[in-house]
Formats: C-alpha cells, structure tokens, sequence
C-alpha cells in the first residue's frame, strides 16, 4: 500500500509516461507484467508514480537519464 504522500496515477498517465499504449498495459497487467497496479476502493485501478518510475528505469536499454542507450 502506498504511502499518505505517494501520487497514484490512472493508466492513461502510466501510457502516456511509457509510450505504451493502453490496451497493452491492461493486458499486461492481467498477466502480472509492467509496473505493479493496485485497485482503490475495488474498482479503480491506479499505479504508484514511484513505482511507475522505477519500473521505467529497470528497463533493459534505458540508462539513468530516462533515454534509451539506442536512441541516437
């Protein structure tokens, strides 16, 4: 469970921060990959933007500033 302090994010948020579209998180998530969600009050799915965050920065081809070790 979060903290008082920590912001959670909506999934729209979590695409728009990963370039990942949507639908794919949402499947994702029904199949226990990308970054960790929770439901709030049962129903609403949100996302910790730390853990959003982190989960981006694990990602193989990213480096510490946030861009891909690719990208030209």
């Amino acid at each position: 469970m979060p903290s008082h302090n920590e912001r959670l994010v909506d999934v729209q948020i979590v695409s728009q921060l990963t370039g990942i579209k949507v639908r794919t998180l949402r499947k994702w998530r029904t199949e226990g990959r990308g970054p960790a969600a929770m439901r709030v009050e049962g129903r609403l799915v949100r996302y910790s933007l730390r853990v959003v965050e982190d989960w981006i920065r694990d990602q193989p081809g990213v480096t510490s500033g946030g861009k891909s070790e690719t990208a030209a």
